[in-house]
């Protein structure tokens, strides 16, 4: 597959708050042929047949690593890997379907954009977290953390690896709950980060289906605001 190149509007995008992303293991929906609970074809082929899944996650990785050059190069101050489904996997599994992979796509993409950030995400990860440090610090830049862990428990966790944390807000607050809630679990989550400027303010996954556009305002003015505190 022939690079994509650089987009011609990078110059007029530079002072954009940009960033890209990508899924890392959208393979597993390609595998999968669409969204699943449980990712039974995928997980068939990492028991009776991992040298097939390796071989395409190789192809698939070589892909994503275009593509995000090709956002870099367009424009976006960041990219954001995402290994959405990393919920279905053991951490041995994690090492060895995920870990060579993410490592070879920040190669390449740092080969072409060394200047650009990279966050990695892992859904699901928190329950590997020492994991990640041990094997992404000086790798990505860093880490976003679902909600199922403490945001200061994670905050040792990482201390001295020279990652950044980004997170870890559950988005059902923003899906149910009330301004005050909003705002004091966006103040509360900031101050168990280590406070103001020490984190990337974001929500343990995404926006989810139905949450009020009153709350996504709530959740980044308050971030703004206690951020310059």
């Amino acid at each position: 597959m022939a690079p994509l190149g650089p987009a011609p509007q990078r110059r007029r995008h530079r002072d954009r708050h940009c960033a890209g992303g990508m899924r890392h293991l959208a393979g597993q929906q390609e595998v999968e042929g669409g969204s699943t609970r449980d990712a039974t074809s995928t997980k068939r082929l990492m028991y009776q047949r991992p040298e097939i899944l390796e071989e395409f996650l190789r192809r698939l990785t070589v892909s994503i690593a275009q593509y995000a050059i090709f956002q870099a190069n367009s424009g976006a101050q960041c990219i954001q890997i995402f290994d959405s489904w990393a919920h279905h996997l053991t951490p041995e599994q994690w090492l060895q379907f995920c870990v060579p992979y993410v490592k070879s796509l920040v190669e390449m993409l740092r080969a072409a954009c060394p200047d650009v950030p990279v966050i990695y995400f892992a859904n699901g990860g928190s329950a590997f977290l020492p994991l990640q440090v041990d094997e992404l610090a000086g790798v990505v830049d860093v880490l976003s953390i679902d909600q199922h862990m403490c945001m200061a428990d994670a905050r040792h966790i990482v201390d001295g690896s020279g990652l950044v944390l980004q997170g870890n807000v559950d988005p059902y607050v923003l899906r149910y709950g009330d301004e005050a809630l909003v705002r004091d679990t966006v103040r509360r989550t900031i101050d168990d980060a280590g406070g103001p400027g020490r984190h990337i303010m974001n929500l343990g996954h995404g926006v989810l289906q139905g949450t009020p556009e009153e709350n996504v305002s709530f959740f980044v003015e308050e971030a703004q605001m206690y951020s310059q505190v």
